[in-house]
């Protein structure tokens, strides 16, 4: 078989596939706006510096983990932002624009074993994971 049959052959059952999940997606949509969800937004109380991500742990905390360009990681706990960050490495983080401290990221066991990862610029304006 030529390369060029075997591509055609591909875009042919990639465009049936995604065809044939269009309209499975478009026949589970509620038929009526009133089977939509509803969502509310609530404004966090105090003061947040270029936050880019925000995260939960998984662990039952409820905590809330807003990560802030800069280099800090802050924790929304019970209605309140707490006055201590759960991690702070500006000293490490070239910022801004797009670079800074970017995400975090929670192991799926973080409640036993602690481990979280960190994307971020370090001022060798390199990127930088595993914190």
């Amino acid at each position: 078989m030529k390369i060029q049959e075997a591509r055609s052959i591909a875009r042919s059952v990639s465009g049936r596939m995604l065809a044939s999940l269009a309209l499975s997606l478009c026949a589970a949509l509620p038929t009526s706006l009133g089977a939509l969800p509803s969502v509310m937004l609530t404004q966090m109380p105090g003061t947040f510096s270029s936050p880019v991500h925000i995260a939960n742990a998984g662990d039952g905390s409820g905590r809330l983990f807003v990560v802030e360009q800069g280099g800090t990681i802050r924790v929304y706990k019970n209605g309140a932002l707490l006055p201590t960050p759960f991690l702070d490495i500006s000293g490490l983080v070239t910022c801004c624009g797009e670079q800074g401290l970017l995400s975090v990221a929670f192991h799926p066991s973080y409640a036993t074993n602690g481990y979280f990862y960190v994307y971020y610029i370090n001022k060798l304006a390199s990127p930088a994971a595993c914190w």
